[in-house]
């Protein structure tokens, strides 16, 4: 790292790797014969494609190792013998730009046995491999063996600190800074230049064109581009009047030549896209000689287009590629849309749409194609997303048309927009559809008026079935109707009411958290049982203070009814995630048994900060069930140490400052009952103790507390926990009678419990008592 490199706000690293990086798509082309380290000879030259014992990954490091040592030979086993030695990190670069499916398949092949020999290692490499997003099936890297991470697009935060950054690097201080921040924040509310805005690139281009234009910015992903390349041209016309405005037509169409070129080669044979100077030339040449233009002006031609045009770039010593990819993509776009078929009366556009809508590796190339289509050629498109459909109703065709809608291709034909975007959403797409939302592939519409046929047809299947939680996230997630279908699951849920229907309305709701922060006014509804009061949490609704139902819910939560609670909306739900024995027991025999879905540390943790936050005291309550000193992994620790006394106590204490209407419930038994009931023996492992543990026992009002002496010859319970709520735990035959308070929920008489046995201090994932 330079030395001028601030490091203060760096991570310390304490175990450090020896970094390896390099482009995948340079070992495709290697492994496919091409010489990618010798810059002075074309890369169309190419050897004998490489057998598989020579095209793993260790030669390919063996062979840039000895390229970049200046001749020094470097062997595979060498490699591998650095791997043994030296803790290292390989991050392979740009899976995506590797275009051929075999080629592909094979680079994704290699990567899973470099994996699988690294396991053989002192210290396990560690790899990366980056790549966009996949939303063709195309071949990934074993799911098994590699976390995947997806970056999300820039927050608001993120876009500031950007802002703030950019206008220091280029200079824009004092009142022009403010007025651009402003116009930004203003435009990036509009929905298509929100979207925009959430990638670097765009993002860099959107700022310089709000500076020059203002409101006059494009908002539509291709015309961004578009107006870009124009600026950019125009300030160096201006810079470079003997070059760049002499050849200013020329300049237009050879670059986008270029990029079609350069990404067809690669789809074809695995082409780098990077080009020495002579592969440059020589299609800038084809090219001129094709449309019967001079070819003596071909070097002027090339300084324009790298030395005054960031178009083309030399990263490498004597090579030249795009800057980025989606340059490159853009150009290939702008080549196919204004110039493909040219002297042919008979050719048709809607061809050459459905092949890029088809192709995975033309995904980009396709929405800035539909970028550039206006009047009827946005017709053209439209008939080539129907007939792409019926023959071929692929997942990546269904994200690509997608794509182009959200870009605001189709934004001046509403009723286009509208059709294709209920062509895209039927049973099948909608599935394919949300797959793609959830891997971040997709975005949701930005324009709520395309969704009115839609929001018709799945807005009456969801009444005749209201089970179906697709639609239901469809209309939500991807139509991003969340309001609107909050507002009508209200109203059918009120003409539910005491009908067969109403629990399957609660639960659509439920799966959504629907009426998220909403006050609930619904009339007639009622937690008149523990499933409805668990669902009506679940819909994260707010019951209106002093209503007999939020008295209701409250009962319902402290008699530990509601378990299964996943939101944390209201005060009520928060308690209830708190407080909840999910994470004490789980279902299984398996090394790791599967938990219950409502067990979640994070959600606990979240709840616990708000209800702090809000000033409850049940928040110290819940923070007391964590695991204290010398107690993780046991389930009986015996005589308790004076600072596992003094906290328990201090819970009690709590407790006791509740309200009244906290302390004689059930929920609190619950817990307990969840601890003594562990479905696989033995049921108690004690620590090591001069005491000898006693018998639990039930009292009518709370938890199951135990003593150190036996007071009763009751054995210990030994039958399993079934799966389900806490009022389905069987004891053993020996031991029903005294916990027949428990099954009954009998909610009187009775003390605060013992503080020793207030809560859990087993170990997550297991039910085990804590006496």
């Amino acid at each position: 790292m330079p030395a001028q490199t601030p490091t203060s706000d760096l991570p310390a690293t304490s175990k450090p790797r020896f970094p390896l990086r390099f482009d995948l798509a340079d070992y495709a082309a290697w492994m496919q014969g091409y010489d990618v380290f010798d810059k002075s000879d074309a890369l169309t030259i190419k050897e004998k494609k490489r057998h598989a014992q020579e095209a793993t990954i260790e030669c390919f490091l063996a062979a840039l190792m000895s390229h970049l040592a200046g001749g020094t030979s470097v062997a595979a086993s060498d490699v591998q013998d650095l791997f043994d030695r030296v803790p290292s990190l390989i991050v392979l670069d740009g899976l995506d730009e590797v275009g051929s499916m075999a080629a592909r398949r094979r680079v994704v092949q290699e990567i899973d046995l470099f994996c699988s020999r690294g396991r053989a290692y002192a210290v396990e490499p560690r790899v990366i491999v980056t790549s966009r997003p996949n939303s063709a099936g195309l071949p990934e890297p074993d799911a098994d063996v590699f976390e995947v991470i997806s970056l999300s697009p820039l927050d608001h935060a993120l876009r500031d600190q950007f802002l703030r950054k950019w206008c220091a690097v280029h200079n824009v201080r004092g009142n022009d800074s403010r007025t651009l921040r402003r116009n930004f924040n203003e435009r990036t509310r509009e929905p298509y230049i929100g979207e925009l805005a959430g990638h670097p690139m765009q993002l860099t281009i959107l700022l310089y064109l709000l500076r020059q234009h203002g409101d006059a910015t494009p908002s539509q992903r291709t015309e961004l581009y578009d107006a870009y390349m124009n600026l950019l041209l125009a300030r160096e016309a201006n810079k470079h009047p003997e070059t760049v405005r002499k050849y200013r037509t020329e300049l237009l169409e050879i670059v986008p030549f270029l990029g079609w070129y350069v990404q067809s080669r690669a789809e074809e044979d695995g082409h780098s896209g990077r080009m020495t100077r002579d592969e440059v030339e020589a299609a800038m040449k084809h090219f001129q000689r094709t449309y019967g233009k001079p070819e003596n002006v071909v070097d002027e031609l090339f300084e324009a287009a790298t030395d005054r045009l960031w178009a083309l770039t030399g990263k490498e010593q004597e090579t030249y590629e795009f800057e980025v990819q989606s340059l490159r993509e853009y150009f290939a776009a702008r080549y196919l849309y204004r110039y493909a078929g040219e002297g042919d009366p008979r050719f048709d556009r809607t061809h050459v749409f459905r092949e890029l809508l088809r192709r995975p590796y033309w995904f980009n190339t396709a929405r800035f194609y539909g970028g550039h289509a206006t009047g009827s050629d946005l017709y053209v498109l439209q008939a080539g997303i129907t007939h792409e459909l019926t023959d071929n109703p692929s997942k990546h065709v269904r994200v690509a048309s997608w794509s182009l809608i959200t870009d605001g291709v189709f934004n001046s034909r509403p009723l286009e927009a509208a059709a294709n975007v209920d062509a895209l959403t039927d049973d099948h797409g909608s599935k394919l559809l949300l797959e793609a939302l959830d891997d971040r592939a997709i975005a949701t519409l930005p324009d709520p008026s395309h969704a009115g046929k839609v929001w018709e047809r799945l807005t009456q299947a969801i009444a005749a079935h209201p089970n179906n939680h697709v639609r239901m996230r469809v209309i939500r997630d991807l139509l991003g109707q969340r309001r609107q279908f909050a507002r009508w699951w209200i109203d059918r849920l009120t003409q539910a009411i005491g009908t067969d229907d109403e629990i399957a309305w609660l639960r659509l709701g439920a799966a959504c958290e629907v009426i998220a922060g909403d006050v609930i006014d619904i009339p007639g509804l009622s937690a008149e049982d523990g499933e409805r009061a668990q669902l009506i949490l679940n819909t994260g609704g707010l019951p209106q203070k002093g209503s007999f139902l939020e008295e209701q819910l409250r009962r319902a939560v402290l008699d530990g009814q509601c378990t299964e609670t996943t939101s944390v909306r209201s005060e009520l739900a928060r308690i209830a995630v708190a407080l909840s024995p999910a994470e004490f027991y789980s279902f299984g025999t398996r090394p790791t048994p599967q938990t219950p879905k409502a067990s979640s540390p994070d959600r606990r943790s979240q709840a616990i900060q708000l209800l702090r936050k809000s000033g409850s005291a049940l928040a110290d309550v819940a923070s007391f069930r964590r695991f204290q000193r010398g107690e993780k992994g046991s389930t009986s620790p015996g005589p308790t140490p004076p600072p596992r006394c003094s906290t328990r106590s201090a819970a009690a204490g709590l407790l006791r400052r509740s309200p009244s209407s906290v302390r004689p419930c059930r929920f609190l038994r619950d817990i307990r009952v969840c601890q003594a009931h562990k479905h696989w023996a033995p049921l108690v492992t004690p620590r090591r103790s001069s005491h000898t543990p006693g018998p639990m026992r039930v009292t009518p009002c709370g938890g199951a507390t135990g003593s150190k002496r036996a007071t009763t010859t009751t054995p210990w319970p030994s039958g399993p926990l079934r799966s389900g709520r806490s009022q389905q735990a069987t004891p053993s035959r020996s031991s029903s009678s005294n916990l027949s308070s428990v099954s009954t929920g009998s909610r009187t008489g009775g003390g605060v419990p013992s503080a020793s046995r207030l809560f859990a201090s087993a170990k997550p994932g297991s039910l085990q008592s804590d006496q």
